[in-house]
């Protein structure tokens, strides 16, 4: 292979390489993906109250006054962080983790953590960060993040079934 070919190979690589078409997906990650795309679109019809109704799976475990401040908590969150960016007009899928821990939330279950670019009209770019886990085999939102580019933080402000150990207990 000739110099100039190993460039342009090199190039590409880096161009594309770390694209979201570039992320290998198993077909289970593609479902979780899917969950969370849903779940976005909700989000971004400024539906809040569904979007939050589609996380309350783990209600039924919670005394009334706990579900209601889990389900406040959301609700804030999305009308503070979410309302009012505008339309979606474009978002990437850029970085998937999986993890089987998760501060305050239980341990062995799996969690996957996507991450978006998304784009708005108002040509504003942010970054989305939905936790997803799967529990009796069904994949379900339990945590979402909005922040700007290059700006998460592990003391971030986030909406999620284990945002607050002490409203969710043991």
């Amino acid at each position: 292979m000739n110099k100039h070919a190993v460039i342009l190979a090199t190039v590409g690589m880096l161009l594309f390489g770390g694209s979201a078409d570039a992320l290998s997906l198993s077909p289970d990650d593609l479902v979780a993906r899917d969950v969370a795309l849903h779940w976005l679109r909700v989000v971004d019809a400024g539906d809040y109250r569904g979007a939050v109704l589609e996380t309350s799976w783990r209600a039924d475990t919670l005394e009334h006054s706990q579900q209601v401040a889990v389900m406040d908590h959301w609700l804030k969150y999305l009308v503070g962080h979410r309302q009012g960016l505008g339309p979606v007009s474009d978002r990437i899928l850029s970085d998937l983790k999986h993890t089987r821990t998760v501060p305050g939330a239980p341990e062995s279950w799996r969690y996957d953590f996507f991450h978006f670019k998304i784009s708005y009209a108002g040509k504003r770019v942010a970054m989305e960060e939905v936790l997803v886990t799967k529990l009796s085999g069904r994949w379900r939102v339990a945590g979402y993040t909005i922040y700007q580019p290059g700006k998460l933080s592990r003391t971030r402000e986030h909406a999620g079934e284990f945002s607050d150990p002490s409203i969710l207990g043991p």
